[in-house]
């Protein structure tokens, strides 16, 4: 647990001295010592810890905020906690000793609620966690809009199908968007008419987006997600190659990020901009191939500038 930093913005809080005695027995399934914990000291649910910025979204997350392996924590021995198998069963001891169910961490922009850390847990799918610490965190009160036009996205760009597949169970609609990611091709193939057209074009930010934004950023979602049989299928229609959307930078960045020199080099062939800098470091693909030291990408992008 971090010490508070005097120019901390959070010096009146001070972390429980039992915190790290309640974190070990989450990280362990011990429901019991984690029930004895919280009985004798109610205060323990609604303590916070990580009370500096350098923790970003997960600054002043409460044990509950734990439950969800969002972010993959390391111990100071270097190992990595996995969530353990009873993890729904210790949030719902933590709920019945009075844990608030959509309690925010202090992160920037208003933090994030237990909710929204499983639903972008690439821990908790992994595991199949996501659907029971979901239905957990309803029974007692939590907010969940499926209907939201977004409301998989989250979950797709963060590696988490379990999750999004859990939305789609309880009535959030599936896309193009959605079918990429999940590599679901009777879907996706279901998103086009005989002709190739898109069907249905997909709202975001409140309107409709054109056809080819909405397959350029299908393909993106597909490609992060490795959904190879999607990217092919997607990457023979009249797409948008320049869509960001999915956390950082373009297909394009991502292909040469991860050295997929035969996925740079289809890129570039549909029209993809070798010269693209939409991403937060303003850098270009071949800028993402250098920095990763991905030689062979770096040299071919270089020669088709």
């Amino acid at each position: 647990m971090a010490d508070i930093q005097p120019h901390s913005p959070m010096t009146d809080i001070q972390t429980h001295p039992r915190f790290g005695e309640a974190l070990v027995a989450l990280d362990t399934g011990d429901l019991e010592t984690l029930r004895a914990l919280v009985a004798s000291d109610p205060a323990l649910v609604h303590a916070r810890t990580n009370l500096d910025e350098s923790h970003g979204y997960f600054m002043g997350a409460t044990l509950l905020h734990h439950v969800a392996g969002n972010p993959d924590r390391g111990r100071l021995d270097g190992t990595r906690p996995a969530l353990p198998p009873n993890d729904a069963d210790l949030a719902r001891v933590l709920l019945d000793a009075g844990a608030e169910v959509d309690a925010r961490t202090l992160g920037p922009r208003g933090g994030g609620t237990t909710m929204g850390l499983v639903l972008t847990s690439k821990q908790a799918s992994d595991a199949n966690l996501s659907g029971p610490l979901i239905d957990v965190l309803l029974a007692y009160g939590a907010r969940l809009d499926v209907t939201k036009d977004d409301a998989l996205d989250g979950s797709l760009a963060n590696h988490a199908p379990a999750a999004a597949e859990k939305l789609i169970a309880l009535g959030a609609k599936v896309d193009i968007f959605a079918a990429a990611g999940l590599g679901r091709m009777d879907w996706l193939q279901g998103c086009f008419d005989g002709e190739g057209r898109l069907l249905k074009r997909p709202r975001r930010g409140g309107s409709e987006m054109s056809a080819r934004d909405a397959i350029g950023l299908a393909l993106l979602y597909a490609y992060v997600r490795h959904q190879t049989e999607a990217v092919d299928f997607l990457i023979e229609k009249d797409g948008n190659w320049n869509m960001v959307g999915v956390n950082n930078g373009t297909a394009l960045h991502r292909a040469a990020w991860a050295g997929d020199l035969q996925m740079v080099q289809r890129l570039v062939a549909k029209g993809a901009d070798v010269n693209n800098r939409d991403n937060p470091f303003d850098g270009t693909p071949l800028d993402w191939a250098e920095h990763n030291n991905q030689q062979e990408v770096a040299q071919w992008l270089r020669s088709h500038r």
